[in-house]
């Protein structure tokens, strides 16, 4: 009879403990890789579409300076720039420039005026009232 030893075979309990150990180990290995590549994958996609976004707005940005570009070479534009800094006028014409300051004299006269016409529309009894009992600010128009 031929025996046969135990121990000898390609495949005893021990060496497939250390097999099914090594199997599992590469396994989680492998795993742990692909948790990162996934989870770095999702992270670049992420900033792609941001980038994406950014470069979508810069567009829109340069669209609209292309556009104000396109408008400022123009000849009207050119004329109305002559007309409002360079005070340019055409034959015939009469350029009439008014400060700032007579604008705001003009409203605070209008204001006054238009103070006057209420006062002048209140009945006399009302105007007796007022100058007696109403607030320091009523009482100045």
């Amino acid at each position: 009879m031929h025996y046969r030893n135990r121990n000898s075979g390609f495949m005893s309990v021990s060496n497939s403990k250390i097999i099914l150990g090594i199997g599992i180990f590469i396994t989680v290995f492998m795993s742990v890789n692909l948790v990162k590549a996934i989870g770095e994958n999702r992270k670049i996609q992420e900033r792609i579409n941001r980038l994406q976004s950014n470069v979508n707005i810069l567009a829109e940005e340069n669209q609209t300076l292309q556009d104000t570009f396109e408008y400022v070479q123009t000849d009207i534009f050119v004329e109305q720039e002559a007309r409002n800094k360079l005070n340019y006028k055409k034959d015939g014409e009469t350029v009439v420039s008014l400060p700032p300051e007579k604008v705001e004299v003009r409203e605070v006269v209008e204001a006054e005026y238009q103070a006057a016409l209420e006062r002048q529309q209140k009945s006399n009894p009302q105007k007796w009232f007022d100058y007696f009992f109403a607030t320091a600010d009523a009482s100045v128009r």
